[in-house]
This record gives structure tokens, sequence and C-alpha cells, in this order.
């Protein structure tokens, strides 16, 4: 019975700390100091810039999509988180993330705008 008790209180312990005030606290501050770093590897990215410089400064992605243009080439989107959770944030957003967009592996602009019209234009190429 002791056991038992033990294992259940233990469970609790460990499935509480995802909730926790603690556990939000630390990842609001994690996901801050990640953005702050990336933001500051921005400041060495110029346009033009191949994939692989691009990707030895800002290091791995968070996450990635591809886009096929009109005219069969393909745009890449590398993602980078450049805004930290605050505490109305229940998960990632997309305004967390600064899109980096990559032609033929060369950087060929970021920010949400730049995709958002990239985006557009693939969307609207293939439903014509």
């Amino acid at each position: 019975m002791n056991r038992l008790m033990m294992f259940l209180l233990g469970t609790l312990l460990v499935g509480g700390c995802a909730g926790s005030p603690a556990w939000s606290s630390m990842r609001i501050s994690s996901t801050e100091t990640e953005a702050k770093l990336n933001n500051q590897k921005i400041m060495n990215l110029t346009i033009g810039q191949p994939r692989n410089e691009v990707l030895d400064i800002m290091g791995p992605p968070a996450k990635r999509e591809a886009y096929q243009l009109e005219n069969q080439r393909v745009v890449e989107f590398l993602f980078y988180r450049t805004s930290g959770w605050s505490a109305t944030d229940d998960g990632d957003k997309d305004y967390q993330f600064t899109p980096f967009a990559f032609k033929e592996n060369k950087l060929v602009g970021w920010g949400r705008n730049y995709y958002d019209n990239v985006v557009r234009i693939a969307i609207e190429a293939t439903t014509k």
C-alpha cells in the first residue's frame, strides 16, 4: 500500500510540474534568451548570403517550409524564434518566429511581410 501511495504521489508531483508557475517562468525565460540571441545573430546576415553560411551563423531552424512558385522555382523558409513567450502565451505562435527565405540556396529576404507575399503569390499561382 505504501508503495502504491508513493507512486501515485510521485506521478502527481511530476505531472503537475508542466502547468506550474515555475515551469512557465522557466519556459518564458528560455524563449526570451533564445529570441535575444537570434536577434543579435540576424545583424550578421546579408541578402545574397549562401544558405550554409546563414545556417552557420543562425544554427538549426525551429521549423521550415518550402513553396514552388509559378516559374517552377522553389522558395524555402527557415524559421527562427525572435520573440519569447509571454505570461499569456499557451505555446508557440507564428509571430514569435521570423521566416528567412532562400531561392537557389541564397538568402533573398526575411520577415513576416516577405513571407506573406511569397506564400500569397505561390497560392495564387496554384489556383490559376
